[in-house]
């Protein structure tokens, strides 16, 4: 009797494993991922000139090529203001699982990593068509027209922000940021929950997007951080990764023969893919290692176990002998 009531427990336990594994496959198989880049930013200057009297409290750079924010040598503060249209960027009945904003560093006051927050804004903020580059390198914005987002006004004379700097929430992330390269804050990081709720809200339209605040190290001199804003375009512009589930997401054949899920055809081909060459396949695509027959294969070189070489070889066929292609 009491054998057979260990195979009995041997049993579930093997199914209770066989159900969890199973929940994960389909997880993982249904996971796309999207990366947008901002729809407007801008940043706003604290202070005044020492020298000249020049008030930065009034100045913008929205239509500039660089964001700032952190502390200056001269103890003045700079925050940088960015928004992300997500609604219009997801489908629907989506599930958002992760989020990462990421952001290009070209310059900084010092060489230390310092920190820096996300946290949503809660007032409407203008962009505007100013562009300070050319003012000593944009660190000090220049004259803000009407509309104009800057440290007084999330509308330069229009409407003023309740508190001078930028009306927000609590923190949603933290994360510390390099003095060159990409920097980024992930909600999958300890105690970031809340930039992933900040995204799923302004999705689910529980909440105004009105973007982040970008906050740095304040308690110092010389920790600003200069990073490339949308106008400078390309991979080093701010960019929103969502990774997320959703129903009708069809699979995307790679160049390098793997394939991810995506949303539409553009998704695709923006990646050099062939979109969704075979539906059936679309519960298995996106396994850690999906069946080879899933996709057409790059042919190639492969340098075989052997140490000899072969050429014109699918990728499958020479990993399958354990090659290297």
């Amino acid at each position: 009797m009491g054998k057979r009531i260990r195979k009995g427990r041997f049993f579930v336990f093997w199914a209770l494993c066989f159900v969890v594994l199973a929940g994960l496959t389909a997880s993982v198989a249904s996971a796309a991922e999207i990366t947008i880049n901002p729809i407007k930013d801008t940043t706003i200057y604290q202070g005044v000139d020492p020298v000249t009297g020049e008030n930065f409290e009034v100045n913008s750079c929205g239509a500039g090529i660089d964001l700032f924010f952190g502390v200056t040598n001269d103890n003045l503060l700079r925050r940088a203001l960015l928004q992300f249209d997500v609604a219009g960027s997801l489908p629907q009945n989506a599930t958002i699982r992760s989020v990462t904003l990421t952001v290009n560093v070209n310059r900084s006051g010092d060489n230390v990593d310092a920190p820096a927050t996300l946290l949503p804004l809660s007032r409407d903020w203008g962009e505007g068509i100013v562009d300070c580059s050319g003012n000593r390198g944009g660190g000090v914005g220049a004259p803000a027209y009407p509309g104009d987002a800057t440290w007084l006004d999330a509308m330069f004379q229009q409407v003023l922000w309740t508190n001078p700097g930028g009306d927000f929430g609590p923190v949603s992330a933290t994360a510390s940021i390099p003095i060159r390269g990409d920097g980024s804050w992930t909600s999958d990081a300890p105690g970031n929950g809340g930039m992933l709720s900040d995204v799923e809200n302004w999705y689910l339209g529980l909440a105004q997007n009105y973007g982040w605040i970008i906050i740095g190290d304040e308690t110092r001199a010389s920790t600003t951080r200069r990073i490339s804003s949308r106008e400078t375009g390309g991979l080093v512009q701010p960019r929103l990764t969502i990774i997320f589930d959703a129903p009708g997401l069809e699979e995307c054949c790679l160049p390098d023969g793997g394939c991810s899920l995506e949303v539409d055809q553009a998704s695709c081909e923006a990646k050099g893919g062939i979109f969704n060459p075979n539906p059936d396949f679309t519960e298995t695509c996106t396994l850690p290692d999906p069946p080879y027959s899933v996709c057409p294969q790059p042919t190639g070189a492969c340098c075989n176990a052997d140490e000899s070489c072969s050429d014109t070889i699918e990728r499958a066929t020479c990993e399958a002998t354990g090659g290297i292609f």
